[in-house]
């Protein structure tokens, strides 16, 4: 877009964004932020999962220490402790799995902006250069 301006035009557009620096800036904080929050939130949601699976185990284990139980029984909940440390194992999974993603769209953002600003300076050397 900018080659098919003619200078003087390319040139005003690029004085209407004097202060890329600042807007640089001013995105990474933001991108920076939302990637804290996220992982705040995510941790919080964690915590609670990891909980509640650390509830159901104790639950099960209140059970087989029953002394009323039959071998059948006690089977179903050992397999059912077993269920539980699988899903348990697979969420941890899915929150490492969630945790790359956010950083691989985190650092893609950076990068964004960090061309973004590679093309802005190259564009106004180019033009300056094209001047004199």
């Amino acid at each position: 877009m900018m080659p098919e301006m003619p200078s003087e035009v390319a040139l005003k557009v690029i004085e209407q964004f004097p202060t890329f620096k600042e807007f640089a800036v001013e995105t990474l904080n933001g991108i920076e932020a939302t990637y804290e929050k996220t992982l705040a939130v995510n941790g919080e949601s964690e915590t609670r999962v990891h909980e509640a699976f650390a509830d159901v185990r104790r639950i099960l284990e209140d059970e087989l220490n029953r002394d009323t139980l039959t071998a059948d029984e006690k089977s179903n909940i050992l397999s059912l402790l077993i269920e539980t440390a699988k899903n348990q194992s697979q969420k941890d999974t899915e929150g490492k799995r969630f945790l790359k993603d956010i950083f691989a769209i985190s650092v893609s953002g950076i990068a964004l902006v960090v061309a973004a600003g590679l093309v802005f300076v190259g564009a106004k050397a180019a033009i300056e250069n094209d001047e004199r």
